[in-house]
């Protein structure tokens, strides 16, 4: 699933969607990480979770030492491909 992630100041915003099946935005603004979710199968509920204390120098950190997995295949109609990454 593509996604686009644009980053200015320190603060980032990631979004997917809207024309798949999954679709959301995380948003690093002010040390602090936000992720909404607009529409996600089987989920009725789309609170906002709020995680302070959480920039773009600890997500670059948390992906320091990851590694790519490869390109994965959601099984669903239709098929998406994704990149998977393991740390």
């Amino acid at each position: 699933m593509p996604f686009t992630w644009e980053v200015r100041d320190g603060d980032g915003q990631m979004t997917a969607g809207p024309q798949y099946t999954i679709c959301f935005t995380d948003l690093i603004y002010r040390r602090t990480l936000y992720t909404l979710t607009y529409n996600w199968p089987g989920l009725d509920e789309h609170p906002c979770s709020r995680i302070p204390g959480f920039s773009l120098g600890d997500l670059n950190q948390g992906f320091e030492n990851a590694r790519s997995v490869g390109r994965e295949t959601l099984r669903r109609t239709p098929q998406r491909h994704v990149n998977h990454w393991n740390h």
